[in-house]
């Protein structure tokens, strides 16, 4: 978590779990990285995860509210995840 992403956080009202992030992750290692509990709040309102039919609600209640969706996939990530991340994260058909 860079210090322009921090900021920006906390600019929000989540300099609590900001904090703990960083101080659980003092060699910040995407491989190893800790998100403590105090800090799962950032995981609900920032991300959506999960099975299928999860993410798809999470981004179906964004998708009023913003003009893009990013879909971050990690470098490294085999294709069968891949996919599997495109699938769930694809706008519903009809």
């Amino acid at each position: 978590m860079g210090d322009v992403y921090a900021n920006s956080l906390r600019a929000e009202g989540y300099g609590v779990e900001v904090d703990a992030v960083i101080a659980a992750n003092p060699k910040p290692n995407p491989k190893t990285a800790i998100l403590p509990p105090e800090a799962e709040v950032l995981l609900e309102q920032l991300t959506a995860f999960g099975p299928p039919n999860r993410v798809q609600v999470a981004l179906a209640k964004w998708d009023v509210r913003v003009d893009v969706t990013m879909l971050g996939i990690a470098p490294g990530t085999p294709w069968p995840q891949i996919e599997a991340i495109l699938h769930a994260g694809a706008p519903p058909i009809g």
